[in-house]
């Protein structure tokens, strides 16, 4: 029974406890808090509210993923993860984390609301000293990792809560069903930062184009400029040079003056084109190419003025 972090949630649940806190959190009691809730939404609802991994480490249980974004590690399976996480999330102050920000809170239904609000008063209920041997006597499904870390098969908490194996079966199904979902959809979302290579109709070369805003920022409308070998046509503006990324091969220029604003339509055909293989992803620019592009655009003479607001 597998699970697929949903940043977006777990960013929700992870301020909407820290809020609870006053403002502040201690890191080792916001990880058991979030697990204890994941564990309780999946044995009620057959569903966790993060989609996080769940694994015995030697003070008991924790969510993998978030545990990986608070010591600043990316997620191997969604490489945006980090840097959201690091957008609202403070690093670590001590033992204390705190928001920069406050991410949107919606994405948390009522009833997950509850669950969180439940797991925050079992937790602040028992001593900090006491938490980690706590754990270790009322979640059978942990196991001592010897000073390692152990995966926890949900399957293990669902039979420990008397589920039957029909029903075990049924959750299992509809999970890998809004998996498979998930995974299509997130083949299609384009981020910021992400290129493709399309040509012309019987063309015999592609050209190199890069999202330079956040589509989710804009209700799904982005920018996307391409690249050129000709300063001269570029309007010099700014230059990614050849060593700076491994496809480029000689000097290249951002052709601003090429820019165009897709909306939700043309991002669907897009990815219609992806589909049929006409168009090409590649992956995606680095963040230091995209804080150099950026600033570029906003004072470049070439950029249409109507795409300068994609780029707040």
């Amino acid at each position: 029974m597998t699970f697929r972090l949903d940043i977006d949630k777990a960013l929700a649940a992870t301020a909407y406890l820290i809020q609870k806190a006053g403002g502040r959190f201690d890191v080792f009691v916001l990880l058991k808090t979030l697990y204890l809730a994941d564990r309780t939404a999946l044995i009620k609802y057959g569903r966790t509210i993060t989609g996080d991994k769940f694994v015995s480490m030697p003070k008991g249980p924790v969510l993998s993923r978030i545990f990986d974004l608070i010591r600043g590690r990316e997620i191997p399976d969604d490489p945006q993860a980090l840097a959201k996480w690091q957008r609202f999330v403070s690093d670590r102050e001590k033992h204390l984390l705190r928001l920069k920000d406050t991410p949107e809170l919606g994405f948390l239904s009522v009833r997950e609301m509850e669950i969180l609000d439940e797991a925050f008063r079992t937790i602040s209920e028992v001593p900090p000293y006491w938490l980690a041997e706590w754990t270790h006597r009322v979640m059978p499904e942990w196991e001592d990792p010897k000073g390692s870390s152990k995966p926890i098969d949900p399957v293990k908490i669902l039979k420990n809560a008397k589920k039957s194996d029909k029903e075990i079966a049924e959750i299992e199904e509809e999970l890998s069903s809004i998996n498979s979902l998930k995974s299509l959809l997130a083949r299609f979302v384009m981020q910021k930062g992400d290129r493709f290579l399309m040509g012309s109709v019987g063309g015999s070369k592609k050209h190199l184009w890069i999202l330079i805003s956040d589509l989710n920022e804009h209700h799904g409308t982005g920018v996307i400029v391409n690249l050129t070998t000709n300063k001269e046509r570029s309007g010099g503006d700014c230059s990614l040079c050849r060593g700076e990324h491994p496809w480029l091969t000689e000097e290249c220029w951002v052709s601003f003056g090429d820019a165009m604003c897709l909306t939700p339509e043309k991002w669907q055909k897009i990815q219609q084109g992806i589909t049929k293989k006409l168009i090409i992803q590649r992956e995606p620019l680095a963040n230091v190419h995209l804080e150099k592009i950026i600033p570029a655009a906003k004072v470049s003479k070439a950029f249409p003025s109507v795409c300068l607001k994609f780029l707040d």
